[in-house]
């Protein structure tokens, strides 16, 4: 019987520019104290179940979270440019507070985000496009595997949707993710089961 192949998506433990409510995309900070035990935490409860591979965007805070629970499970996690977050151009830095007055909702339906997004930031058909054949790449690459995804927040709402049949264009509407959450899907006969989403029953 073919072993089925099992993703495993996590997100990059807590940034200092998340904690300080920045918006980051492609500009990196290292992890928060409290993204680095996150990311220990993860580590210990892989060793029980290690994947077999690691793959991370090469962006730092994933790269920072993936190491520490490589550490853990004896595996040297693989960079890869097609997981790292969505460039959001102009925006890259600026406290959230300039778009998400009190009680307004996510800073990403503000009406000046949309027109520096459009103007600015990698496109959201590109960014899919790239999200989703590099996912399927590295997939059919390791067919019966378990592979350990460390990714970015528009990542996970990209893939979820696409690993459940979704509208994937419709993937911001997903706005949060716990730092660390585990999600995992297994493949088989060519289609995607969800097993759990978002767990952090380990943190």
């Amino acid at each position: 019987m073919t072993m089925p192949t099992r993703v495993l998506l996590v997100r990059h433990g807590e940034t200092s520019s998340i904690a300080n409510n920045r918006i980051h995309g492609q500009t990196d900070s290292p992890l928060s104290e409290r993204g680095k035990k996150d990311a220990e935490k993860t580590g210990e409860y892989f060793r029980q179940k290690p994947p077999d591979l690691i793959y991370s965007s090469s962006l730092g805070r994933a790269m920072q979270t993936a190491r520490i629970i490589g550490t853990a499970v004896d595996l040297e996690p693989i960079p890869t440019d097609g997981l790292r977050e969505q460039y959001y151009g102009w925006l890259e830095g600026l406290p959230n507070s300039l778009f998400e007055p009190e009680g307004s909702g996510h800073w990403l339906f503000r009406p000046f985000v949309r027109f520096a997004m459009a103007h600015s930031a990698e496109q959201p058909n590109a960014y899919q496009h790239r999200i989703i054949s590099t996912f399927n790449e590295i997939v059919n690459r390791h067919l019966g595997k378990q592979i350990l995804f460390i990714v970015h927040w528009g990542v996970l709402c990209i893939l979820e949707r696409y690993l459940s049949g979704k509208d994937v264009s419709q993937w911001f509407q997903q706005v949060e993710w716990n730092y660390c959450g585990i999600s995992e899907f297994h493949q088989i006969d060519q289609i995607w089961k969800m097993i759990r989403l978002d767990d952090n029953r380990h943190l």
